[in-house]
């Protein structure tokens, strides 16, 4: 061997040791500081590794234990719902599952001189997190007299689950309005077919139905219902050319497939850190751009349920929820494009966004620690509703006065022809 060749062989001999002196304690470390999710799924930090695939045993064990919530439960045809005669903490449902104490109940059709309004959305539109008589719902009913506020808001729900669960629990109950609350996040959830998929690190294996935009900005549910439990197992634990993943936006390409190089702990961390980048990003474009796919499968829905309301004679509203993330980021009414494009498309539209911004500026906080909104931020929710809402809510409250005295003054009339004919007899 040359002496070249010895001092070439030698260099590479001390960058290979060197490497390894680097890289494995790094290996080591790695792998010490990476944790399980709780459905076989580990993570280091707050980030979930590739690939995306849970143990099968913690996913029978997560499904198993839905059936012991006193408040949630799974639904075939909505993924998962508030449960009828609910309680859990703070937080209690009736027999008709709208979040309300227990022993109230709505009657088909409205009382003389009330007025009613149904809310419809995810957890901002269910006030997770304050007690009942704090809600938007309750505050509503105080600022509008003889009114009833039906929250009908469930965790964790898409727009397109707000939806389907409108057109569940409008059946056969009279509605003068109809409000579907959007958080901006819920955009996101309405591209989801598993809660999962679109928030690895989260221990929940929610399923859900969703809409598919066709041609035209056409909505094609899938989905739906939601596959059987045994289906939803197998479609978890072995994703790869499953329907799961076929209508999944959040999973890309690859993502649910051990790859030969994971077992180098430190090269699947490096994998999962650009899966997170990608994700990152495909977010944030679908919340800049007004006419991405998240903004136009919203718009969509609530323009579907806008001409279902107004059918069914209601007063239709989209109520956008403000984002404590949103604060400083997107300025003026409609500042957020996907707000805009509600509005563009002929909704109308309550974007309490630039409150939440100017409420801020004033150093009023109207959120509760974990981002929800606090009795004060439920106040606002209420007052805009009223304000958008009061002089039709009026109009019809004094024509449903008009139409039971009608009705009464008939009533009496019969009765009293009834009797006359009696008395011949």
């Amino acid at each position: 061997m040359s002496d070249g060749q010895k001092n070439t062989s030698g260099v590479a001999v001390k960058l290979l040791l060197s490497l390894l002196i680097f890289v494995v304690p790094l290996e080591i470390a790695v792998r010490v500081l990476t944790k399980d999710s709780g459905i076989g799924m580990p993570y280091l930090s707050n980030m979930a590794l590739l690939p995306f695939i849970p143990g099968e045993a913690e996913v029978r064990k997560w499904f198993e234990a839905r059936k012991n919530d006193d408040f949630m439960v799974l639904d075939p045809e909505l993924g998962w719902t508030n449960k009828p005669d609910g309680k859990n903490g703070i937080y209690e449902s009736n027999s008709q599952a709208a979040r309300t104490p227990k022993d109230r109940v709505f009657a088909a059709k409205i009382p003389n001189e009330t007025v009613r309004v149904m809310g419809i959305g995810d957890s901002f539109m269910a006030a997770e997190g304050v007690k009942y008589e704090d809600t938007w719902a309750a505050q509503l009913e105080k600022l509008g007299g003889k009114l009833e506020a039906l929250n009908y808001g469930v965790s964790g729900y898409g727009t397109d689950q707000a939806y389907l669960r409108y057109q569940r629990r409008s059946k056969g109950m009279e509605l003068d309005a109809a409000v579907l609350g959007i958080w901006p996040d819920n955009l996101f959830r309405n591209l989801n077919t598993n809660i999962y998929y679109k928030a690895p690190i989260s221990p929940s294996l929610m399923p859900k139905p969703r809409f598919l935009l066709e041609e035209g900005d056409k909505l094609k549910l899938v989905r739906f219902p939601v596959p059987k439990q045994e289906q939803l197992i197998q479609e978890l634990i072995k994703p790869n050319g499953g329907e799961l993943v076929k209508y999944e936006h959040w999973i890309k390409e690859g993502e649910v497939e051990f790859k030969p190089w994971y077992h180098l702990h430190l090269l699947r961390v490096a994998s999962s850190v650009l899966s997170k980048l990608g994700r990152k990003g495909d977010r944030q474009r679908q919340y800049d751009d007004g006419n991405s796919l998240a903004s136009r499968t919203g718009v969509a829905i609530a323009k579907a349920f806008a001409k279902e309301a107004k059918a069914k004679g209601q007063k239709p509203l989209i109520l956008i929820f403000p984002s404590r993330g949103f604060i400083g980021r997107y300025q003026g009414e409609f500042g957020w494009p996907a707000a805009k494009a509600l509005k563009d498309a002929g909704l109308e539209v309550i974007d309490l966004q630039p409150l939440a911004n100017q409420a801020d500026a004033n150093g009023i906080n109207l959120f509760l620690d974990d981002g929800h909104l606090n009795e004060r931020g439920n106040k606002k929710v209420a007052e805009a509703l009223w304000r958008a809402l009061k002089d039709d809510l009026e109009k019809t409250r004094q024509t449903r006065i008009a139409t039971y005295a009608e009705e009464a003054a008939k009533a009496a009339a019969d009765e009293g022809e009834k009797t006359e004919e009696a008395t011949k007899n």
